[in-house]
């Protein structure tokens, strides 16, 4: 593990509420409360996926009370907080075993501050089917999976499409955000991947 668990920090986020989206207790600024690593990781960024991804949360603020959402990828769980404010059952979730501790530190620090009956949870998940099968969240179906910055290594994608093939919902909706992949791949050979 790059830092321990006692060099987490918290940082607060700030995000601009769309024109026309009414939240509880919120005027013109959602504010999210994460820990999150130390400057010098990429975990200490909030890539610009993540940014376009929590402004899609926000746009679709009605629909999400009592969904569940299930982030891929999550690092320190901005989608999946964002999501559970939002009145969401989330879960945010990453392959790496060093992540999971974070994400299980934001989970027990998430107060549903809004009222509106959302829950943060956090889970190791592997991608690809026999990991999706085997998972603390294969009995599970999800509403929706997000996902922001997570293909940039296209040699991933297969196993991220089993793993959302096997834990959607048959009516779900899968929204992945990407800005940038690997440099010897282009943004067309990463979406027929897909």
């Amino acid at each position: 593990m790059l830092f321990a668990e006692d060099e987490y920090v918290e940082r607060v986020f700030e995000v601009d509420v769309p024109e026309g989206i009414t939240l509880p207790d919120v005027k013109d600024k959602l504010q999210l409360r994460l820990y999150g690593w130390p400057m010098g990781s990429s975990g200490a960024i909030c890539w610009r996926g993540a940014w376009a991804s929590v402004h899609l949360l926000l746009r679709a603020a009605a629909t999400l009370p009592q969904r569940r959402v299930l982030e891929l990828g999550a690092g320190c769980g901005l989608l999946a907080h964002t999501a559970a404010l939002l009145g969401a059952e989330s879960t945010a979730s990453d392959g790496s075993e060093d992540e999971v501790p974070l994400l299980e530190k934001n989970a027990d620090a998430f107060i549903d501050r809004m009222g509106l009956g959302g829950s943060l949870a956090a889970a190791h998940l592997e991608w690809g089917l026999a990991h999706a099968e085997e998972s603390a969240l294969s009995e599970r179906s999800f509403d929706l999976i997000v996902g922001s910055e997570i293909v940039y290594i296209p040699e991933y994608i297969p196993a991220l499409a089993e793993s959302i093939a096997y834990l959607l919902a048959d009516d779900g909706e899968a929204v992945i955000v990407n800005t940038a992949v690997a440099t010897r791949t282009t943004q067309s050979e990463a979406r027929q991947l897909l």
